[in-house]
């Protein structure tokens, strides 16, 4: 008995090419019935095909080729929605150059900034800058976040004005550079990454 090549693959012969169908199908029939609910007046006015509407039409398009055609998205390079052009490379290229810069933060942050100079930025960032007392490793930290440029000095004060024991509101000292905000950006992306992680 011949067995036809043909046979063997056909669509009605694969149960994960009806499952997609079934599923592209369904997709299809909500997007009509949410369509056809707009433009009976079903949903009201305020909530008629607008831009977002389009948009949901068109991700659902789509999601129904993905779902079809998961090969022909392999060799899609670049794609443009309303005039914003991306490509998957440069998306996957940023990608991996975020992890880069994450993963030398992390390894590179605790020498930089000791968990305590981290702590001043991130309160000077946040206004949790009341209730500093003054003592010599205080005013040490502060001299090294102001040498690294992501401090500067509040008008007319320094940091020997913060005496032993004396208790004071930090920002009435210091505050934070354009860098060091930046920096502060960093140490707060890294601790969520890490919060993530843990």
């Amino acid at each position: 008995m011949a067995i036809d090549p043909g046979a063997v693959n056909t669509p009605s012969a694969n149960p994960l090419t009806r499952l997609r169908i079934a599923m592209a199908a369904a997709i299809v029939l909500l997007l009509a019935a949410y369509t056809g609910a707009v433009l009976e007046g079903k949903i009201p006015a305020d909530r008629k095909i607008d831009t977002s509407h389009l948009a949901l039409l068109a991700l659902g398009a789509v999601s129904v080729l993905i779902v079809c055609y998961p090969r022909m998205f392999s060799r899609v390079q670049s794609f443009e929605v309303a005039g914003v052009k991306a490509s998957f490379e440069s998306l996957l290229a940023a990608q991996a150059r975020q992890q880069t810069e994450l993963d030398l933060i992390r390894f590179v942050l605790p020498l930089l900034l000791p968990e305590m100079e981290r702590k001043h930025l991130l309160n000077l960032s946040s206004s949790a800058t009341k209730g500093y007392k003054g003592n010599t490793a205080v005013r040490g930290e502060l001299r090294r976040l102001r040498s690294m440029g992501l401090i500067r000095m509040q008008p007319e004060k320094s940091i020997h004005d913060i005496k032993d024991n004396l208790e004071a509101d930090l920002s009435l000292f210091v505050g934070l550079t354009p860098l060091g905000q930046r920096w502060v950006e960093r140490i707060e992306e890294f601790e969520r990454t890490q919060a993530r992680e843990s």
